[in-house]
């Protein structure tokens, strides 16, 4: 790091990551900074998961942070090894439910067509279409489930 300041290990997030009860927390991790999300619970074991949403960590309630310190470094390799997958992955296609939309389907992609009709679902060459009661309603069009 350069500078003269120096971060401590489990220091405080950075204003715009804080959140209000001051769980997040930031992680020196290798040579990166991690932004995590920290939670003390009844568990009996520290806790660390990783997904979409970034690190997250759970310790038992009278835990040192000695101990949780070593264990994060015990894991440090596993734990950027997963952040890159996950940054990798980049982000969910978000489903809007609506005509013309292009979505991946089995790995590639398609274009929606959502019509009025008995509920069904078929595909057509590079299309989805979509049968059901009430096409404008999108959310319904997201989740509805459909038999083959």
């Amino acid at each position: 790091m350069s500078g003269a300041q120096q971060l401590s290990l489990f220091g405080e997030a950075a204003p715009e990551t804080a959140d209000p009860a001051g769980r997040r927390k930031l992680i020196q991790v290798g040579s990166r900074v991690v932004d995590f999300r920290f939670t003390r619970t009844r568990r009996r074991t520290i806790g660390v998961a990783i997904d979409a949403t970034g690190l997250s960590v759970t310790a038992p309630r009278h835990a040192p942070w000695i101990d949780i310190e070593s264990f994060m470094r015990e894991k440090s390799r596993w734990i950027l090894a997963k952040l890159d997958e996950w940054a990798a992955a980049g982000s969910p296609v978000r489903i809007h439910g609506i005509t013309g939309e292009s979505l991946p389907y089995w790995g590639r992609p398609v274009t929606l067509a959502v019509h009025t009709g008995a509920k069904h679902i078929v595909t057509d060459g590079d299309h989805l279409v979509l049968r059901m009661r009430a096409p404008e309603d999108r959310a319904r069009v997201r989740a509805e489930p459909y038999a083959g």
